[in-house]
């Protein structure tokens, strides 16, 4: 039996935005063509999506498409591992 990749992999986008400017980025062209945020060079915490997180059955997230993890300001980390391992009982 096959498995699609697709369905073990659940995608976030809890941070919208990078700093860095790549002229080939993919992420970039999506929230211009698709109005996610007005200035993609601010990266931007869309804490309405930590409800994502709330299921009881454990996920591997993609957390990073629409942003660079270097951009994250240090409480955006602490309040996303924090749910995460309130909901999943991690130590």
């Amino acid at each position: 039996m096959s498995v699609c990749i697709k369905s073990l992999i659940k995608n976030m986008n809890i941070v919208v935005g990078c700093s860095i400017g790549c002229s080939y980025c993919y992420a970039c062209n999506n929230c211009h063509r698709f109005h996610i945020t007005d200035d993609f060079s601010v990266p931007k915490y869309m804490e309405r999506k930590l409800h994502i997180i709330d299921t009881p059955k454990p996920r591997v997230w993609l957390m990073t498409g629409m942003s660079d993890f270097s951009d994250w300001k240090s409480e955006w980390n602490a309040e996303i591992f924090r749910r995460m391992t309130t909901m999943y009982g991690w130590v």
